[in-house]
């Protein structure tokens, strides 16, 4: 019995690397340019776009279930962590779930700046001969878009791979400059991550043509609708060359149904056959089944239901069963996603600059508006009270706290002023009185 055996090819494999030990890179496939060139297939493809949309919203859901995450800033920017959490699910949505943090630390070998940056500027550092690596290169200008950026220099920065262990971060701090850590979020470590959608690449490139040729046809298609002889010859050059250069009055929308004349050099046609109606060349069947098949494969490759991608039904209405019934399924599908997501900032958090216990697990998307919670009720309730105070009130509070600093007030005294003269909860006052990780007073708990 014979058997075909296909010779293997490596040229096929969607993302092959190559080596480049000028730069001390691995190549993002072929010519270093796939997350470029998945980016630009995705905004300019619509469906890929929406699908990217609507799957970043799962994975960030309601954001953290711990309240307190919510809220807790977490680089010098101001950003809080529930910003981490939709950077990050940006790059997500277009990579299989990879992302891309940059961490800085302090002298003690703790973690206590935390950002995201582009997954498209990241490339991997050469392998050792197991294959592993142990830093990643940065440069926000792979493409050398002259147009990008100021410099035309190619500066490519280095910085080391995610390492929690405090001694070894000490260590580099004391060997020189340290830019701090990168922690490079993708399903198979080492390896570079593949777009969402890459088994529907070229179903995105070609809505992204049909569009270009719909314009194209509108902008530079002769769209007048009939053609009027002219009985006899234009009289010279010129003239002829002024006929054609008006053909332009008849492209595009504004030539819509307009008439075109040409010359007749016999003269010999009768009035009636001066008038030649003109029939366009009508591609919209052959596009309209080319984009809806090109659709139904890239929401396939999504598994995302329809009600998600905003496409309706054929009854015309959504259903709103329906709906909770698909956000329900999607939820499933993407709870892995979540889940390493949330396993990702464990890893971080577990060696933060100040301790912090959380399971960091994300709250699932339900149909209806989103109840992203960023402080507890309690919380809440206190904010209410000291927003409505005045410059002068909390200029006068201010002034409480600083004497009972100073011991010049009892913490029963100053509570008492506190309480009559500014209406204070005592969850406001010890707000104000009792410094992070002291107790509170018996005599007021």
């Amino acid at each position: 019995m014979n058997v075909f055996v296909q010779r293997y090819d490596p040229d096929i494999k969607r993302l092959r690397t190559f080596v480049d030990r000028s730069e001390g890179i691995q190549w993002y496939t072929h010519n270093n340019l796939y997350p470029q060139i998945v980016e630009a297939i995705r905004d300019r493809s619509y469906t890929i776009k929406s699908a990217c949309d609507r799957l970043q919203k799962f994975l960030r859901g309601e954001g953290f279930e711990d309240p307190s995450l919510a809220g807790l800033i977490v680089n010098d920017k101001g950003q809080s962590l529930q910003d981490i959490l939709r950077m990050a699910t940006i790059d997500a949505a277009t990579y299989s779930g990879s992302f891309v943090v940059h961490l800085g630390v302090n002298l003690l070998g703790e973690y206590n700046n935390i950002s995201v940056w582009p997954l498209s500027y990241w490339r991997f550092g050469l392998p050792d001969d197991n294959g592993d690596i142990f830093d990643y290169k940065y440069n926000s200008n792979w493409e050398q878009d002259p147009y990008k950026e100021i410099s035309y220099a190619k500066r490519i920065l280095e910085y080391p791979k995610f390492n929690p262990d405090k001694e070894y971060i000490r260590e580099c701090i004391e060997n020189g400059d340290y830019r701090g850590q990168v922690l490079y979020v993708t399903p198979l470590e080492d390896q570079y991550p593949m777009a969402t959608f890459d088994s529907v690449l070229d179903q995105g490139q070609t809505q992204e043509e049909i569009g270009i040729f719909r314009l194209a046809s509108i902008q530079n298609g002769l769209n007048a609708g009939a053609i009027f002889s002219y009985p006899g010859k234009f009289e010279d050059t010129t003239k002829e060359r002024q006929f054609k250069e008006s053909l332009n009055e008849f492209k595009g929308g504004h030539g819509a149904n307009s008439i075109m004349v040409i010359e007749d050099e016999s003269g010999l046609k009768k009035a009636e056959d001066m008038i030649t109606p003109l029939t366009i060349a009508n591609n919209d069947k052959i596009h309209e089944f080319i984009s809806k098949d090109d659709k139904n494969a890239i929401m396939e490759a999504f598994a995302m239901p329809k009600g998600i991608l905003g496409v309706l039904p054929e009854t015309g209405m959504f259903n709103q069963q329906q709906l909770e019934e698909e956000y329900y399924y999607y939820n499933t599908i993407t709870r892995d996603y979540r889940t390493d997501i949330s396993n990702a900032f464990k890893k971080i958090f577990a060696n933060w600059h100040q301790p912090i216990q959380s399971d960091f697990k994300i709250k699932e998307l339900k149909y209806g508006p989103q109840t992203i919670t960023s402080a507890t009720t309690e919380q809440a309730s206190v904010n209410d009270n000291l927003k409505n105070l005045t410059g002068k009130q909390l200029q006068n509070i201010q002034r409480v706290v600083r004497k009972y600093n100073k011991g010049e007030l009892t913490f029963a005294a100053a509570s008492q002023l506190l309480k009559n003269g500014y209406s204070l909860t005592d969850k406001d006052v010890n707000d104000w009185l009792v410094e992070d990780g002291e107790e509170m007073p018996d005599n007021v708990k």
